[in-house]
């Protein structure tokens, strides 16, 4: 950018990063360190110091071992040190040299003293070896961590990467060299494999360790920049008319379109990185530092110690599968939560050669003249040129809970702290009241909110309430089965099974038990309703909304374009000397003054283009500006003629806009416009407007008075016909057990009059209980908190600036994305593309499918699970030694948790969906009802597999694959059996879980068909009738489910 960036000096500045180029630098350091220092080592063995019995041997190794941290340590220092004010290179390659030389000790005393100990118990021995194993790897650790605890707050974080680190290392050498090396290898071939390794090892070191490197350092802080004036100060220390000039703009016209387009090509786009970027590498880390993907690699880690390939190529093979399936899923949330924002964009008024026009804030550049109102974000740094009564709220830049006031007069010192500058607005500030005019100095990462940017990209987006909810169960259930391999494991140890097999079997049994892919299906899930919502007008800001949806109780709706069209038409005017009068070309003289009037005391555009230039939309002051235009009055020409001198902005807590103006004989006049009741009283003819007020106000029009200098012109009625879809979203919302409140600043007859023509109000749902009319903006924020202290989860609708604390208070905010201010749109959850009612509705549907299709799938993997659980621990009782081995039990696991789970997060609504009561925003995903299912299901599955197995093996058949058989298919049937009512026939929405029962079906043909994998498996190729049996067997608990789902009908849509 062409933006100068003022960085102050000095020691208290830390130094700038990037995350990215560190980690590349520290990669290439430590890699290059290791793998150096390796060398040192790899040179001692080969001089002759190859028996650590030998004491001068053993010392070699020692020193080679020091040797190799010292090179390690001060490449890294190296890194560190140009990134770390006040590091110490000398000192950190000292201690990491002398714990690595404590590591080399500590590992070579084993082989020094000839292998004592492995004559003690295999428990004894993994148990020490685990234990000394993570001493070792945390030895560099801690001795690095005394020097970065100087100058990280976080450096004790450091230990666990680098134990990571280096437990990933050995792991990669471990894999590499030991296929490789074979006895009686000369010295140069081992060397050669040793120094291969050691560079792998190195290079896994050098990611990992880089990876937790850049998540300790503190982010870069950039301080705000400052855009160049014409004698290179800064521009609030300009007059405005000079940062004009240095700009290159002139304020009555704007930038042209083509310097605009220039500027935005050198300068780049107005917008700040919130988000750090997650790169693929990242999502599949997040999927591999999952618990239950960890107790796999556990489970894997074991097997390969008992020398059990088989098994350990399947459990690769389901941790492959998860983390594939995961970071799908990921990425595919991730883009859709992008385009979502795209959506929500907020747009800018900006003057652009000669003509107001309203632009996507990300294309404002250096020069545009902004033009702004109470409710705008501020979208850029800007000088202002004009401005009257302004006041913005900086909270997020300053921390500042009040307004402050904004003058385009006020000249500030150079040095003058951000929040002082009052002739200054900044990006992120919203506008509060008043009105201004200011000119672009700062956009983007040159702006006053860039030096947010940094720290808001190291703050990761929590879970939502649901997955921490999920999050919880997934322990319980992991310590319940932990309970339960241990049974399992005591049990084989006591009837002989052997040692290995029986550990590895176990931990099987407790990966299989869990659903581990219940990650994946909450976050397809929750992505997936936000995508849907979307699809039907409504953008989801934050993904706990979409689960929030589901619980909504209370609907607090406004009227104006939620209930009503939003195209505001003034059609009927009342004078004292004409009375009431319908607005037309042949307008009379007092009612062409009247709407001459309306038109002065009003900042609409003077065309009747409505925001952001639509034809279609208007709002009350776009609507007078086209009742003028509709009497003849040339809006543009009595502006020019009259041009404003002051004004009193619109006010919600006054109701109404005063604007004095210089009339062509050079005296001044006075107009206010605003609510009847602020404007008639103490006017002469305030009885006679007032009854026409009244009568007006009570067939739903909604009233302005107008008075010029203390004299009541009269009164203009604005009509807004009820949207067509409005009733049939209230009609819903009684169905679906939500209460619909009204809640609007209209006149009483006015609010009363829509709410019945959609339904809101009628015999069995009372005025008093539905609508609430005359509502301060204070006052709807004391609504919402009140409802939700007698237990409502409410969730508002709103569009202006004065809404803002209520959408904020409420459980779910829901904005117009229309007509909606930028600062309401900020404060929501909810944005609605078309502003309308039934919308809302649409995304209540969506939170409630959410919720039930992951509680759906729960109870699925659960008792899955625990009928597994069953079948391991029962088995033995009737005479089953083992009834399934861990391939096999993984197996199932994949064919069950993966693909099918991830479908049934997408499954349609259930047809009742918005035809039952919430749910209680306290209850849990495992209810009773729930529990009761799980068990009973679970129950069912077991007995029914193990009546399978223990009838086959007194016929002497393979009882053991025809258990696995009926295990896989009784829990594939149950997918389809717990399926909502109506989804057969929701078209292609209902289509993705049959597909993925249909495939895995499949598979399991395979397993018992299929040469090789039946090998891998150890499976027994079944006759037709073996399999038949096995098949209808396992559709027994299936359709028992689906004779007591018709039976008694339940309304949980699960």
């Amino acid at each position: 950018m062409s933006t100068r960036v003022v960085v102050p000096t000095g020691p208290t500045s830390p130094p700038e990063h990037v995350g990215g180029s560190v980690w590349r630098r520290w990669v290439a350091a430590t890699a290059l360190g290791e793998a150096l220092g390796f060398l040192v080592p790899v040179f001692a063995v080969l001089s002759g110091a190859d028996d650590p019995g030998d004491p001068v041997a053993f010392a070699v190794l020692v020193l080679a071992g020091a040797g190799e941290g010292a090179v390690l340590g001060w490449a890294q220092g190296g890194v560190l040190a140009a990134v770390l004010p006040g590091f110490s290179r000398r000192t950190w390659t000292l201690r990491t040299a002398a714990a690595a030389a404590c590591a080399w000790t500590l590992g070579l005393i084993p082989a020094a003293r000839g292998g004592t100990g492995t004559e003690w118990p295999v428990a004894v021995q993994v148990a020490l070896g685990s234990v000394g194993g993570m001493f070792l790897l945390s030895l560099i650790g801690v001795a690095q961590w005394s020097v970065l605890r100087r100058s990280l707050p976080r450096a004790a974080r450091w230990i666990g990467w680098t134990a990571a680190g280096w437990l990933a290392g050995l792991a990669v050498f471990t894999a590499l060299t030991t296929p490789l090396w074979r006895p009686g290898q000369g010295a140069v071939a081992v060397a050669l494999i040793g120094v291969a390794g050691g560079c792998a090892m190195a290079l896994t070191v050098a990611v990992v360790t880089g990876w937790g490197l850049v998540r300790l350092l503190p982010p870069a802080l950039r301080p705000a920049a400052v855009a160049p004036s014409a004698d290179g100060s800064t521009p609030w220390a300009l007059p405005a008319d000079r940062v004009a000039t240095a700009a290159g703009v002139d304020p009555a016209t704007g930038l042209d379109d083509a310097t605009a387009a220039a500027r935005l090509a050198t300068e780049g786009p107005n917008e700040v990185q919130t988000h750090r970027p997650v790169s693929l590498a990242r999502s599949v880390l997040g999927q591999l530092r999952d618990t239950l993907i960890l107790v796999l690699l556990g489970a894997a880690v074991l097997t390969a110690a008992t020398g059990d390939l088989v098994d350990l190529a399947v459990i690769l093979l389901v941790v492959v599968v998860n983390t594939t399936l995961g970071v799908v899923q990921e990425r595919r949330a991730l883009r859709a939560m992008a385009a979502l924002g795209e959506l929500v964009a907020p747009s800018a008024r900006v003057l652009r050669a000669g003509r107001d026009r309203w632009v996507p804030t990300r294309e404002l550049v250096r020069g545009d003249v902004l033009r702004l109102s109470a409710g705008d974000v501020v979208g850029a740094d800007a000088r202002l040129l004009r401005s009257t009564r302004l006041q913005v709220d900086e909270s997020l830049l300053t921390g500042e809970s009040l307004p402050v006031d904004r003058s385009a007069q006020t000249v500030s010192g150079p040095g003058t702290p951000l929040g002082d500058r009052a002739g200054m607005v900044h990006a992120g500030s919203t506008v509060v009241r008043g009105t201004g005019e200011a000119v672009v100095t700062a956009t983007g990462a040159a702006s006053a909110i860039g030096r947010v940017a940094s720290l808001v990209q190291e703050q990761s987006s929590p879970q939502t309430p649901l997955q921490r909810r999920l999050a919880r169960l997934g322990r319980q259930i992991a310590i319940a089965v932990a309970v339960a391999c241990l049974v399992f494991v005591a049990s084989g140890l006591l009837r002989g099974q052997p040692w290995e097999t029986t550990v590895v079997a176990a931990v099987a049994l407790a990966v299989a038990a869990v659903p581990e892919s219940l990650p994946a299906v909450v976050a397809l899930a929750l992505a997936g309703g936000a995508s849907r919502m979307s699809r039907h007008g409504a953008v989801v800001r934050s993904l706990p909304a979409v689960e929030t949806l589901g619980s909504v109780t209370l609907l607090a709706t406004d009227k104006t374009g939620t209930l009503t069209a939003g195209a505001m038409v003034a059609d009927r005017v009342w004078t004292p000397s004409d009375g009431a009068t319908r607005v037309d070309a042949a307008a009379s003289p007092p009612v062409r003054r009247l709407l001459a009037a309306a038109a002065l005391c009003n900042d609409a555009d003077p065309t009747g283009a409505g925001a952001a230039g639509s034809a279609g939309t208007a709002d009350t002051e776009t609507a007078l500006v086209r009742a003028a235009l509709a009497a003849g009055i040339d809006v543009t020409v009595v502006r020019a003629a009259h041009p404003r001198l002051a004004e009193e902005p619109f006010d919600a807590v006054t109701r109404r806009m005063t604007t004095t103006h210089r009339v062509p004989d050079g005296r001044t006049t006075v107009i206010t416009k605003g609510a009847p009741e602020a404007v008639v009283p103490g006017l002469a003819d305030a009885d006679a407007a007032s009854e026409v007020s009244a009568r007006w106000a009570g067939e739903g029009a909604r009233l302005l008075a107008v008075a010029q200098d203390g004299v009541l012109l009269g009164l203009v009625a604005s009509d807004d016909p009820v949207r067509p879809e409005a009733a049939a979203a209230i009609a819903s919302c009684h169905r679906a057990g939500i209460r619909p409140v009204l809640v609007t600043g209209d006149h009483v007859g006015t609010a009363e009059a829509v709410a019945r023509a959609v339904g809101l109000v009628d015999e069995s749902h009372p005025v008093q209980d539905h609508v609430l009319a005359r509502v301060e903006p204070e006052g709807k924020l004391r609504f919402v908190t009140g409802w939700q202290a007698h237990g409502h989860v409410v969730a508002m609708t709103g569009d202006g600036v004065n809404d803002a604390p209520a959408l904020r208070a409420a459980d779910i905010g829901v904005a117009m994305g229309q007509r909606g201010t930028e600062v309401a749109k900020e404060a929501a959850d909810l944005v609605l593309a078309d502003d309308s009612l039934a919308t809302v509705t649409a995304a209540i549907a969506e939170g409630r499918r959410v919720f039930d299709n992951v509680r759906r799938f729960v109870g699925y993997g659960v008792a899955g699970g625990a009928a597994e659980v069953l079948v391991m621990l029962l088995g033995p009782a009737f005479g089953l030694a083992l009834p399934l081995l861990p391939a096999q039990v993984l197996w199932v696991n994949l064919l069950t948790h993966g693909p099918v789970g991830v479908a049934m997060g997408s499954e349609p609504a259930a047809p009742d969906v918005l035809g039952r009561p919430p749910r209680s925003p306290s209850a849990g995903v495992f209810d009773r009802a729930l529990v009761r299912q799980v068990l009973g299901l679970a129950a069912a599955v077991a007995a029914v597999c193990l009546g399978v197995a223990v009838t086959a093996r007194a016929g002497g058949g393979p009882w053991q694959t025809q258990l696995f058989v009926t295990l896989a298919v009784a829990q594939l049937a149950l997918a389809l059996a717990l399926r909502p009512r109506g989804a057969w026939r929701a078209g292609r929405a209902g289509t993705w879980l049959p597909v993925a029962v249909g495939a895995n079906v499949l598979l399991l043909v395979a397993a018992v068909y299929l040469p090789g994998l039946t090998t891998v498996l150890d499976t027994e190729a079944l006759t037709a009738a073996e399999f038949a049996v096995s098949g209808a067997a396992a559709l027994v608990p299936a359709a028992v489910l689906v004779l007591l789902r018709a039976v008694r009908r339940p309304a949980t849509g699960t």
